[in-house]
């Protein structure tokens, strides 16, 4: 009589990735998670300076931030379970040219409409990008070293969500608002071939 244990399907060792992911491609994953959730935050310390660009009030400058993150629940909703549906590799390419489409529209932007509607498309696109790396990056480690992976691309995402203010504040000193979202623009487009 069989045991239970030989009647179950062998697994295929071929096909599991054995080879350690090399540290220079786990930093490429940390670098553009947190660059990307980094667009979702660049505009809370610019408000003062967007509300005096358009000559709009305090109280309605918040609509940028609201646009935002009204965008991170949309692509929470919308973009994010594209990851089950479309090959990442291929999704990860066309989101990241699409949010640089996003920050240069902000970047130009010269009337609130087309300032919110670029703020709803960075809040979308820079979540779904962060969300979605980190599943990359867990689908192209091998099982054994899935948690170093995924642990280094959260790194990458929190530590983008804390220095965003920052790096606002100080491109915005040198370059002024616009400038912000130029640079993380050129930014992206520097880690799209990596990715």
């Amino acid at each position: 009589m069989k045991s239970l244990f030989t009647a179950l399907p062998s697994r295929n060792h071929a096909s599991v990735p054995d080879a350690q992911m090399p540290r220079s491609l786990v930093l490429l994953f940390a670098i553009a998670s947190g660059l990307s959730v980094a667009n979702v935050y660049y505009a809370q310390p610019l408000l003062d300076a967007l509300a005096r660009d358009f000559d709009i009030s305090y109280a309605a400058v918040g609509g940028v931030v609201t646009a935002t993150q009204a965008g991170c629940a949309l692509a929470l909703l919308l973009l994010v379970p594209l990851g089950d549906r479309i090959e990442r590799r291929r999704l990860m390419a066309i989101q990241l040219l699409a949010l640089v489409a996003a920050l240069a529209t902000v970047g130009m932007a010269a009337s609130i409409p087309v300032l919110l509607a670029g703020m709803l498309g960075v809040g979308m696109l820079g979540t779904a990008m962060a969300q979605g790396l980190i599943a990359y990056a867990a689908s192209a480690a091998a099982p054994r070293e899935q948690g170093r992976v995924v642990g280094a691309a959260q790194s990458g995402l929190f530590i983008g969500l804390l220095l965003a203010r920052v790096f606002a504040g100080g491109v915005s000193d040198v370059a002024g608002w616009r400038g912000v979202y130029f640079c993380s623009a050129s930014l992206m487009l520097a880690v799209a071939l990596p990715l």
